[in-house]
């Protein structure tokens, strides 16, 4: 049942969204309002919370307009599982310009995260194991 109900959502998002267009946002401003209507409670401050964003990962990334015409439906995308939707945000709440700012803005969103060597508390905490015998050491992990 749920994917019938994201599959359908998906198709009226598509097909509304190509009955707008929208400008270019501007980032800056669009980060103000990522902030501000805590989208990062879901998606994190880097677009890599529970929902990633980050790299296009969502589908509703594909571009300004798919992404605006979401966020107005978002709300009613998952009625049986509400810890899952994503809220609606009514013209009045996010307007357009607003929203083509807020996708300005996740597009900049890279997931890049370090190598597990570059982490330096993580390779201390490894190499204290070690130390304790309770870690394998570099010989034994290959």
């Amino acid at each position: 049942m749920h994917r019938s109900v994201t599959g359908s959502l998906t198709a009226v998002v598509l097909l509304c969204a190509a009955t707008f267009a929208f400008a270019d946002g501007d980032p800056q401003r669009g980060e103000e309002l990522y902030l501000a209507h805590g989208c990062y409670a879901c998606h994190g401050y880097d677009g890599i919370g529970r929902r990633p964003l980050a790299n296009d990962a969502s589908p509703y990334m594909a571009d300004e307009t798919v992404f605006i015409t979401y966020i107005r439906l978002g709300g009613d995308s998952n009625p049986s599982l509400p810890s899952n939707a994503m809220p609606s945000y009514s013209s009045d709440v996010i307007n357009d310009n607003d929203g083509s700012d807020l996708f300005a803005y996740v597009k900049t969103l890279v997931d890049d995260p370090p190598e597990l060597q570059d982490i330096r508390v993580f390779t201390q905490i490894l190499e204290r194991a070690r130390q304790a015998g309770d870690a394998p050491s570099e010989d034994d992990r290959d």
